[in-house]
């Protein structure tokens, strides 16, 4: 029986699979090791509903995993991609390895801001694995001549599984049970910032204005703010953005304009 599919942006994706872009126009669908669970009713939504609890989960989060820095460079796929490796292990109590983002984005996007999908990454990281830092591989540097050892590391830190989340109901059931945490891109539209609270973003404007961003939001992260629903995002634009890096994304912007991809963690390697 074929899997069922959706078209998104004009062009099609088949539920339960990770899309890999080969050309334009072009892309290969690999199965995929889950296609649906149960959708969790809004009444079964269990948010935190102040800044203060929303601030001390970041503290004791951002403690284990750490602050990234994508520095102005479109990496943000595997930037979203490496958190949401690290936010599993947080969530299932594993030590944390500082994997190289860089790394991941020169195989997924070429090294070039070319607009590669989150799936892309997703799949790397599924099938590689991503290389620790080094002290020739930094966070930010990419190399294509991976030495044995390296080849060996990146396999030993893989996500191992991943579930399809075509919509924010499907991103928040899976943080609350059978993921460790989700990633997604959005279409951010103008004004992409934090209002007074410095925690949640403002309201949308230009919702039609084209400028995408992948993210990871931790299992736990759902919020909530005089009835209004968001994710918090572990962020990649450094500590100054947000609190500690950390923000929350209103729920307006996965309704209002075109929800990119969504994808549930919930399996990494571990190694020890």
């Amino acid at each position: 029986m074929p899997l069922p599919t959706i078209h998104r942006g004009g062009k099609p994706r088949v539920l339960g699979c990770l899309p890999r872009t080969i050309g334009v126009g072009q892309a290969t669908f690999a199965p995929h090791y889950e296609s649906q669970f149960k959708l969790l009713p809004r009444d079964q939504w269990r948010p935190m509903t102040s800044d203060e609890e929303i601030r001390a989960f970041v503290d004791r989060l951002i403690k284990n995993i750490g602050e990234a820095d994508q520095d102005r460079i479109g990496a943000c796929g595997a930037f979203a991609t490496v958190r949401g490796e690290g936010a599993s292990r947080a969530t299932r109590g594993q030590p944390i390895a500082c994997l190289s983002a860089g790394q991941l984005y020169h195989f997924s996007g070429g090294g070039y801001d070319d607009g590669s999908q989150l799936s892309d990454n997703l799949r790397y990281a599924m099938e590689m694995g991503i290389p620790r830092f080094s002290t020739r591989s930094r966070e930010l540097d990419y190399a294509s001549d991976w030495t044995d050892e390296e080849v060996r590391d990146a396999l030993d830190n893989r996500i191992t599984g991943a579930v399809d989340c075509p919509s924010f109901e499907h991103l928040v059931s899976a943080i609350h049970g059978p993921c460790d945490a989700v990633i997604h891109g959005i279409q951010c539209g103008t004004d992409y910032e934090v209002d007074d609270s410095g925690l949640w973003i403002r309201p949308q404007r230009n919702p039609g204005h084209n400028d995408g961003h992948a993210q990871c939001s931790p299992a736990g992260g759902l919020c909530c703010r005089d009835g209004e629903f968001g994710l918090l995002v572990l962020g990649s634009w450094s500590l100054q953005f947000g609190y500690k890096g950390c923000y929350v994304v209103p729920e307006c912007y996965f309704t209002n304009t075109p929800f990119n991809d969504g994808w549930g963690v919930y399996a990494t390697t571990f190694t020890g």
